[in-house]
């Protein structure tokens, strides 16, 4: 099997288990400071990142990005979008009826990094692809039109 599967479902574990609590802290704690509980755990973390990278015995050589200023602004975009991400699906997941809808409208992100690979890495497409993006379009439009809890079969 190759890394990239095995890497992809860990991540799939993950955002699976941190869906789950954040739903759960939703319900249990006081919803109106979660979100800065949420903050300060990360700044922790990053700090005890921040730590780790500064004594670990191969140090990093940050000259390299004085060359290159554009990869180091693609990098704070990243950490923007990164935080933008976590915020607003924690947000969504909080507020979902059922935080499989949240997550599920929040992986539609497959059909848009399907067409954005395409245009800009050329990357091939076949009628399985396809099918699949709408499939998954189908699928995220049926959610997100009738998740609102309202009608009884």
């Amino acid at each position: 099997m190759n890394d990239w599967v095995i890497y992809a479902f860990i991540a799939t574990l993950s955002t699976t288990f941190i869906t789950i609590i954040i739903k759960y802290l939703n319900n249990y704690g006081e919803k109106k400071y979660i979100e800065m509980y949420m903050l300060l755990v990360f700044v922790f973390m990053i700090i005890l990142l921040m730590i780790y990278l500064a004594f670990r015995p191969k140090k990093m050589d940050i000259r390299a990005m004085k060359n290159k200023p554009m990869v180091f602004m693609f990098l704070i975009g990243l950490s923007i979008l990164a935080l933008i991400t976590v915020y607003y699906s924690s947000r969504a997941h909080m507020i979902a009826p059922n935080p499989a809808y949240s997550s599920t409208i929040i992986n539609f992100n497959i059909v848009l990094v399907l067409i954005l690979s395409i245009l800009l890495f050329k990357s091939p497409i076949n009628i399985f692809s396809g099918m699949g993006m709408l499939l998954v379009l189908l699928g995220v439009s049926l959610i997100a039109l009738n998740s609102d809890n309202k009608r009884k079969n």
